[in-house]
């Protein structure tokens, strides 16, 4: 198996997976037992059995194979016949042909193949000749539809007792077409459309209409196949009808179809119906045919006891017109309360000016069905609008619109007449005059053209607000002016745009470091009379801009793009800002962060920053610099203290005070320079136990090396060392502090200006366990350098965590020259960490006793990575593998041939349950070990019941 493994390692591709074959049969030969691929014979298996009943064949619970091959083999082909047959898809009958019956004589006569279907060879037809000039009529007249063909019709009408008349009607259209989307147009007018009104195989379809309003639009699905798709296309019409004397009559356009029917379902008293140019059916009351007709022509009559005629139905509407005018666009709002006398209204004609732009949407209505345009006349824009129901109370027409009118010479001409009106039936329409609003739009002014034009008379604009509103106690005006016009005049206008007003509050925080300065400047802008969409701030040219931001009071960032030249610095803004009164909508944040070189000691004149056209109502200076420099501000006025007096030490900044600025023409200088600071200190604490038992703690500081050695300094005092000093033991100081006071059990020590200090006081005793945390002074209001810990040699007590022992003694670091200072040793603290630990027993020797204890810090280091394998490790392990599996070859025949084959012949289960449990434990073969493990142990166990029932077999072998 190695030398396999070697041959598909060194050798192609081809022969590895030959060699890799060869490795899985020998490993599927070793793992398999032989009894599953070998077979024996019965007289191999009889030849060591004595007393077998007559050789009698083992029983159905044998794990012999079958052999019955030929009953197998036919079985075998008997089943996949069967299968065969069952799967064969069984022909469908014939139909028997149709035999043609008396049909009458065709119009159209098409060219077929030998299947009955349209032939290739011929693509055209044979038709009448007139039926030809009809079709030809039909496509000059643009009334023919592509890939559909619409060859049967059905109208249901229905006559309702008020009068009114619906129409259902319904077509078989046989689509051809096979591009995307099949366009139907059925040419019908004089009608109305309900909700829903199409549906195409029981399907809602939308609808629509052309613009001229005299065909219903509709597009169907083109086919899959060449076989064409019928379509069931249904639409509800309502007619309109025209009121008679007696009746009524209904007049619409049809499409032009041969087959069409007309079928009326009529009330119990029918009344005289009359349909021109339709054939009537006898055998059928209220059934005709159409044939060709392209209009449908309704009309009946009653009898005159059915009832006194009606009055004549008439409509009034008071106009009104709310517009907002802008020099670009303006926008007109239009209510029409209109109120139906005498009868009902089911559509109104709407003339509107010409340039309105309307959107779907801008036009409400109570009961709304549809709203279709028709051709403009003497300049204005007809639209029909159409109700669902016949409007019979008052109700009232929203239309909102955009007039895209330009101004010349802030001056803008505009005609916001209106009309309304009602044909076919007529119906008068009475118009009071056009009372219109006028606001300007925000930035702008109006004023109307003196004197106003005939037809023009201004009128109270608290009256037109209450007539808007319909609310007579409305006290608060919606329009800035109102006109009443009588008539149709052009209204000029005088339109004017406002002048923005800035009000800005201006605030600046400058941070002095050593070597530059950093300036952030915030502009609260408010904007009040006109938008804006820009700002220009003059800045110093000094200054270098690090970024720029401007944000809206809800957080929005407005800031689009910036451009700065020279010292002008032009801001534009991603929305207009504006303010009205006392609205925040239009307060933005501007925040300009830049920096200023700076040398140390230097006279700097105040970057100054003023925005263009506003007004500034303050401008204040928060000033802050580093510790260790001082600035003074000459030429602005102080509002708050510094905070110099403070301690400087451990901080980042100090506040210099805030300074309220002049105005843009003063000057405001900063002197910057640097100060003498106190000198850092170190310190030392000395430990060292008294004969009496408790320990004695000397603490000194001493100033490092600095041109000013004195300065303020603080020690705090803990409660457990302030109650070890008490009356008898007080703590001595060296010199005296000039301020102490005791808070929440703490000593605290001022000194206003020192430069060494000394101070002993008695230790609490030390506790019993391992480790002991002395509490020592803090001291604060000094920069500390570093500190120091000197304990005598064998006092059992080692310092542990953050401290480092130090080898020598430092120069700067005085050192008691008394026996017990020349033993000790020195710790460096290096961190607030540490504690003191016992060294050990008491009784060990003085040498081991005065060796300290070195804590020894855990090597983190990472291990090395190991190098690459050798080539030479490579071949060994191949000479090896190869030996080995000759070795195998040649010593495996010998042991097999040895009174070991018995053995291993005898125990083949126990050696594969073996190997099994091998492989499993070693995880070489996984899932498959554990499956051969679980299959051997079955094997064993059925074994074992099949030696309890079967006599035992006698050896042949003269060995025993």
């Amino acid at each position: 198996l190695a030398g396999l493994v070697l041959l598909g390692w060194w050798t192609p591709v081809p022969w590895t997976l030959v060699s890799g074959g060869a490795l899985a049969a020998c490993w599927l030969l070793l793992v398999f037992p032989s009894s599953l691929w070998r077979r024996q014979s019965l007289e191999d298996v009889s030849s060591g059995v004595a007393d077998l009943n007559d050789n009698q064949l083992p029983s159905l619970e044998s794990t012999r194979t079958y052999r019955g091959l030929r009953s197998g083999l036919s079985l075998l082909v008997a089943v996949t016949g069967l299968s065969h047959a069952v799967a064969q898809n069984t022909s469908p009958p014939t139909a028997a042909p149709t035999q043609p019956g008396n049909s009458n004589r065709p119009n159209v006569l098409l060219p077929v193949d030998s299947n009955g279907r349209p032939s290739r060879l011929a693509p055209f037809a044979f038709v009448r000749p007139k039926l030809l000039e009809s079709l030809r009529a039909e496509r000059r007249a643009n009334h023919t539809n592509e890939g559909v063909l619409l060859r049967h019709a059905t109208y249901n009408g229905t006559i309702q007792q008020d009068g009114s008349m619906r129409l259902q009607v319904t077509f078989e259209a046989v689509v051809t077409g096979r591009d995307a989307g099949v366009r139907v147009a059925v040419p019908v007018d004089g009608v109305n459309l309900g909700p829903d009104a199409c549906r195409v195989n029981g399907q809602r379809h939308p609808l629509a209409r052309d613009n001229d309003g005299g065909n219903l639009l509709l597009t169907l699905k083109p086919v899959d196949s060449a076989t064409p798709r019928i379509d069931k296309i249904e639409i509800d019409l309502r007619p309109t009808v025209q009121p008679l004397s007696r009746g009524g009559r209904v007049d619409l356009a049809i499409p032009s179809i041969l087959t069409g029917r007309l079928e009326l379902e009529l009330p119990t008293d029918p009344p005289k119906i009359t349909v021109a140019s339709a054939i009537k059916v006898e055998s059928t009351p209220g059934h005709y045919l159409l044939g060709d007709s392209r209009r449908l022509r309704i009309a009946w009559s009653t009898s005159p006891a059915t009832g006194p005629a009606r009055s004549r139905t008439t409509t009034s509407v008071a106009p009104r017109c709310l517009a907002v005018i802008h020099s670009l666009e303006s926008r007109l709002d239009y209510r029409l309360p209109i109120t139906v006398h005498n009868g009902e209204l089911s559509f109104i004609t709407l003339g509107l000016p010409k340039a309105l732009v309307l959107r779907p949407g801008d036009i409400t209505a109570p009961d709304l069905l549809n709203i279709r345009s028709l051709p403009d006349r003497s300049g204005f824009q007809r639209l029909v609008v159409e109700f669902d129901k016949p409007q019979t109370k008052d109700f009232e027409i929203r239309v909102r619109g955009r007039l895209p009118l330009a101004a010349k010479d802030n001056r803008l001409t505009m005609r916001p007449e209106i009309s309304l009106s009602h044909g076919n039936p007529s119906i008068a329409v009475s118009s009071a005059p056009l009372e219109m609003g006028i606001n300007p739009a925000r930035g702008f002014q109006l004023e109307v053209s003196d004197p106003p034009p005939k037809g023009v008379t201004a009128i109270d604009t608290v009256e037109f607000t209450r007539n808007w509103r319909s609310n007579k106690e409305a006290a608060q005006s919606i329009a800035s002016m109102a006109l009443s016009l009588d008539r149709s005049v052009d209204l000029s206008l005088n339109i004017q745009p406002l002048k923005p007003r800035r009000v800005v509050r201006v605030e600046q925080f400058l941070h002095v470091r050593p070597d530059r300065m950093e300036m952030t400047i915030t502009m609260n802008v408010r904007t009040t009379g006109a938008s804006v969409f820009h700002h220009l701030v003059t800045i110093d040219p000094r200054l270098k801009i690090t970024s720029i931001g401007i944000k809206q009071q809800d957080g929005a960032e407005r800031l689009a793009r910036s451009s700065r030249i020279g010292n002008q610095l032009m801001m534009f803004l991603k929305d207009a800002n504006l303010s009205e009164e006392d609205s925040q909508d239009g307060t933005q944040d501007i925040t300009i962060q830049g920096e200023l070189s700076l040398e140390v000691p230097q006279r700097v004149v105040l970057p100054s920053v003023t925005i263009e056209d506003a007004e500034t109502t303050s401008r204040t200076l928060s000033l802050y610099h580093t510790p260790q420099l001082s600035v003074a501000v000459a030429g602005a006025q102080l509002l708050t203290s510094s905070d110099d007096a403070t301690p400087i030490v451990d901080t980042r900044e100090v506040l210099a005070g805030r300074f309220e600025l002049p105005d843009d023409r003063d000057r405001v200088e900063l002197n910057v320079i640097r100060k003498i600071l106190p000198a850092a200190v170190q310190m030392v604490y000395h430990l060292s136990p008294n004969p009496n038992g408790s320990w004695q703690l000397q603490m000194s500081v001493t100033p490092l090396p600095g041109p000013r050695p004195e300065g303020p300094l603080s020690v705090t005092i803990e409660p457990a060392l302030l109650a070890s000093n008490g009356t008898e033991n007080p703590i001595h100081w060296q010199p005296t502090p000039d301020t102490d006071s005791i808070k929440d059990n703490r000593l605290e020590a001022e000194f206003r200006n020192v430069s060494t200090l000394t101070l002993d006081a008695i230790l609490p005793d030390a506790p019993n366990g391992e480790r002991w945390n002395p509490p020592l002074p803090v001291t604060s209001g000094r920069q500390i350098r570093q500190r120091f810990l000197v304990l005598p040699s064998g006092v059992g007590w080692t310092p542990g965590g953050d401290v480092t022992q130090l080898k020598s003694w430092p120069s700067n670091v005085a050192r008691d020259e008394s026996a017990t200072g020349l033993n000790s040793t020195l710790w460096r603290i290096d961190g607030p960490n540490w504690s003191l630990a016992r060294s050990g027993r008491q009784s060990m020797n003085k040498k081991d006793a005065s060796q300290p204890t070195v804590a020894v810090r855990q090597d983190n280091r990472q291990a090395k990575p190991s190098g690459p394998i050798s080539a030479w490790w490579v071949l060994w392990q191949g000479l090896l593998s190869i030996s080995l599996t000759a070795l195998v070859a040649w010593g495996l025949p010998r042991v097999w041939q040895s009174r070991t084959k018995e053995w291993i012949r005898s125990h083949d289960p126990i050696a594969w349950l073996l190997i099994g449990l091998g492989w499993w434990l070693a995880g070489t073969a996984g899932a498959i070990g554990f499956g051969l493990t679980i299959a051997m142990a079955a094997v064993l166990l059925r074994e074992r019941l099949h030696r309890q029932t079967a006599p035992p077999q006698v050896s042949t072998d003269s060995s025993g």
